[in-house]
């Protein structure tokens, strides 16, 4: 089961729905469609609005796992075709994100809300320091003649020759509510998450390629005889033509190193372990100790896919993340929040009051804002 690529389809499908897709998921997902019928067909059942409606509900109450198992149920009764079945049984997520979708344009009794919670994400700063000191604001300015835009929200490193000399490091830093993508000179593409920091050779040199990281970042790595190697929080993340998550923010007590495809090689201090596909690694930076667990790894890079994916995620470390995106702090003080986990989707540019309401009706906790500061009690 392809679940990083049903991710994918899924992120564009929402896109398209909302109205928002950008001309890089225009035409990937119209290559998909192009693909075969039974695709063609799936996407034609996603936008049937009033079915989606109708299911709306349990998809809304149950975990990822539950959501396959009913969908296959379901093909098994319905007697499907082995080529249609498969197809069906590893697309649940888009229909899943089809329903969020419909679900934040359902006509609602009106409420008040404050602005904060009316807010739209991702309008966050996105800085480019440059190796000669000048600083450039990317959401707002050109990038200048260090590098081009590949599409909008993305900087892009034309191929290099190895030059003879150091040519120095750039720094690309995301705020809260920013993000951004980056294609280095190898070819290697990095999405870079809120509140984060990326410090890269303009072009590499050496026998491998070094980059350092504060935060969270998806890298799909290209192939090249010389090692990729992430820095982060005194953990080193090594991998040749890999795919992998890598999340390592000041406030969390541990480094996460998801692989989604390929190899890679996690290390601190004396201790290293190799991972293979949907195995994640967890460094606890206070100790170096590390341990691992078989994961999906597509749930923790759906953030890169406009996505929020929780599945059995404790709402202490859903509402960090939240934090980071949404600009804002939030407090648990219910005991019952507190000690919850939480399952779902939530599209990642949809105001916080989705979220915030999805919580209100499942643990029975009220929400208000103080300013900047969301208490839920």
């Amino acid at each position: 089961m392809n679940t990083d690529r049903d991710v994918r389809i899924a992120s564009w499908i929402a896109a398209r729905a909302r109205g928002d897709i950008s001309p890089v998921e225009e035409a990937m997902l119209e290559e998909w469609l192009a693909g075969s019928e039974e695709n063609r067909a799936l996407h034609a059942r996603l936008m049937e609005r009033e079915r989606l409606l109708e299911r709306l509900g349990e998809y809304e109450s149950c975990s990822l796992d539950e959501l396959k198992r009913r969908v296959r149920r379901e093909i098994s009764r319905r007697k499907m075709t082995r080529r249609v079945a498969r197809v069906a049984s590893v697309v649940f997520l888009p229909l899943l994100v089809a329903a969020a979708w419909v679900y934040l344009g359902r006509d609602e009794a009106p409420r008040e809300v404050s602005s904060l919670l009316d807010a739209i994400p991702g309008n966050g700063r996105v800085v480019l320091e440059l190796a000669d000191g000048r600083h450039v604001n990317l959401v707002a300015g050109e990038p200048g003649e260090t590098v081009g835009r590949e599409d909008p929200g993305c900087l892009a490193y034309p191929p290099a020759i190895v030059p003879a000399v150091d040519t120095g490091y750039n720094v690309l830093l995301t705020a809260r509510g920013g993000e951004y993508g980056l294609v280095l000179s190898d070819g290697t593409r990095v999405w870079l998450n809120a509140e984060s920091r990326l410090r890269y050779p303009v072009a590499f040199r050496g026998p491998s390629r070094e980059v350092y990281l504060d935060g969270e970042a998806y890298f799909d790595v290209a192939r090249g005889e010389a090692s990729f190697l992430v820095h982060v929080r005194g953990t080193v993340v090594e991998a040749l033509g890999t795919s992998f998550n890598v999340m390592g923010y000041a406030d969390e007590a541990v480094v996460e190193a998801t692989l989604v495809s390929g190899k890679a090689r996690v290390s601190r201090g004396g201790e290293a372990v190799v991972l293979s596909p949907g195995e994640q690694a967890r460094v606890d930076v206070a100790s170096g100790g590390i341990t691992t667990r078989a994961v999906n790894a597509s749930v923790h890079a759906s953030w890169k896919e406009r996505l929020f994916i929780f599945d059995d995620e404790s709402l202490e470390v859903i509402t960090r993340k939240l934090a980071r995106w949404y600009d804002v702090e939030i407090e648990i003080l219910s005991p019952s929040a507190r000690s919850a986990s939480f399952y779902g989707v939530l599209p990642k540019y949809a105001t916080i009051s989705v979220f915030l309401e999805r919580v209100k009706k499942v643990y029975d906790v009220e929400y208000v804002v103080d300013g900047r500061k969301i208490i839920l009690k």
